[in-house]
């Protein structure tokens, strides 16, 4: 029976990445450029404080007070004493100073406090903060208050806030907005977010305005991120631009773009550079991109490293990759682990792999559990799967169902499988359909069938055609069969040609065929 080989390495992947993930805004970045005149604020505060004059207004003072508790509290967090960097953020928001009360809001939300943080965001939100508009934004869509969530993105995108224009399109794309989402895309491009310029390229490169996508790929690639320099290079690659694209994938992969990594991978595979391909699928693999695992075990396998190929194998079968859960089944039954290949078998066969359908079949036949055998050949062969039909007709016929047997050996047949064929013209003959059977015969043995060539020629024997025989004789003995030798010998012998006859029966007894014993 035929066992199906193991899958090889899948092309490069053409997916574009929409950098359609949340941008949360960690850093408060708008917040975060008062830092230095806080800190200016800071070092000088008792001399500052103590030094206002006696009519200095309290309002200011209060404010000198906030912005260099919040300088120090951002001082604080980013030397990572967390704790004290906390109880200056709450001292400072609590004499309403909207940046600290953004901050302890991230802080809050980072250490898992979020009703609480969405408490300062809100607080901060509704002083003008644009900031926490944007965060208080992210936390509602999160929690699936999108109406709301809308409506402080705006207000944030209203005031100039880069980021919260990005999540505005996000959202409207999310809620199959698209014209709108178009819009905000391209203002946050306009306005430099690099994540924005990313996504308008793919949208403007799926409605076909290649060059204006090139244009904003190019723009966000030449300020270093990673997602465009990987989309120009894969819009280069499909332009035929084969140079550039893949400086533009190296750039990307070295910038750490895993998908990038992977797909240079496959150009330098594709160009012979098999050790550098090597490289970045490792790089790729130990990332967790599961392709790249695949790929990596085809090449360990490759050069000799079986060991290491079940090992990436087994890690990406793991992550669910099909092909791999197969291969590494494939592997555990050749190196004689039967049982454990089962489990992985099943896994795809589960998975709706047709060809781990046909091979659980083809371990349980061996195993002799007939009865699951013919389950998985059948859900094989009813998801087009030929062989699998070959050997569910085989099944069949064993078991006295022959009629349904005949009917899948036919079906296997006509779609092209020289066995089924065979097995097919055998029914026939033992049913007398012989001119039939011939047909069938024929059509295999003309795809170099041996055992077909045999039988086609047992029948024109039969039938007195004993030259055309001899040629289809010829031909399987040829091919190593030993029937067709000893077939061969005899017509040789009948014709007159002894020396020639005992040449095949020579072979035919050296090839295990009984009763062809050498003439003495």
């Amino acid at each position: 029976m035929d066992v199906s080989a193991l899958e090889r390495k899948p092309h490069s992947e053409a997916k574009k990445a929409s950098l359609a993930e949340d941008l949360y805004d960690a850093g408060a970045a708008d917040d975060r450029a008062l830092e230095a005149a806080a800190q200016c604020v800071l070092r000088g505060v008792d001399a500052a404080v103590l030094g206002l004059p006696d009519a200095a207004p309290a309002g200011a003072e209060e404010s000198t007070r906030s912005a260099a508790l919040f300088g120090g509290a951002v001082a604080a967090e980013d030397t990572g004493r967390m704790q004290e960097a906390e109880a200056l953020y709450r001292r400072a928001a609590d004499n309403e100073h909207p940046g600290a009360m953004n901050n302890l809001g991230l802080l809050l939300e980072d250490t898992g406090r979020s009703p609480e943080a969405e408490g300062w965001f809100r607080r901060a939100a509704d002083l003008g903060n644009a900031n926490a508009m944007s965060n208080l934004a992210v936390r509602l869509r999160d929690a699936g208050q999108v109406a709301e969530a809308e409506r402080w993105f705006r207000r944030a995108a209203d005031l100039g806030h880069v980021t919260a224009m990005n999540n505005l399109a996000l959202l409207f794309e999310a809620t199959e907005r698209p014209e709108c989402a178009d819009e905000w895309f391209r203002k946050a491009a306009d306005a430099g977010h690099t994540g924005a310029m990313t996504t308008l390229g793919v949208l403007l490169e799926k409605q076909g305005q290649i060059e204006e996508g090139e244009a904003w790929y190019r723009r966000a690639a030449d300020t270093g991120e990673p997602n465009a320099m990987f989309n120009l290079g894969l819009l280069l690659e499909d332009a035929g631009k084969a140079e550039p694209a893949e400086l533009w994938i190296r750039r990307a992969a070295d910038a750490g773009h895993v998908t990038a990594m992977f797909n240079l991978g496959v150009l330098a595979d594709d160009s012979g550079r098999t050790q550098e391909a090597e490289t970045w699928w490792r790089k790729a693999a130990d990332a967790g991109h599961p392709k790249a695992m695949f790929n990596l075990a085809i090449t360990l396998e490759e050069t000799g490293r079986p060991e290491d190929a079940e090992t990436w194998y087994r890690r990406a079968g793991e992550a669910g990759h099909p092909a791999s859960v197969l291969n590494l089944a494939c592997t555990l039954r050749q190196t004689g682990r039967q049982r454990e290949a089962e489990t992985w078998y099943r896994k795809a066969a589960d998975a709706g792999n047709v060809a781990a359908m046909f091979d659980l079949g083809l371990l349980l036949e061996a195993f002799g559990e007939v009865g699951e055998a013919e389950s998985w050949y059948r859900k094989a062969a009813e998801a087009g799967e030929a062989v699998a039909m070959t050997n569910l007709g085989a099944l069949l016929m064993e078991s006295g169902r022959s009629e349904e047997g005949e009917w899948w050996y036919r079906k296997a047949a006509e779609a092209g499988r020289p066995v089924a064929m065979c097995n097919l013209a055998v029914a026939m003959e033992r049913t007398g359909r012989m001119t039939e059977a011939e047909t069938w015969h024929r059509r295999a043995a003309e795809t170099g069938h041996p055992r077909a060539m045999f039988l086609l020629g047992g029948i024109l024997e039969h039938r007195g055609r004993t030259d055309e025989a001899e040629t289809w004789w010829r031909r399987a003995a040829d091919a190593g069969h030993p029937g067709a030798m000893s077939g061969l010998a005899y017509l040789l012998a009948m014709a007159g040609r002894v020396d020639a006859a005992e040449t095949w029966r020579r072979r035919a007894a050296a090839a295990g065929e009984p009763g062809a014993t050498p003439m003495r």
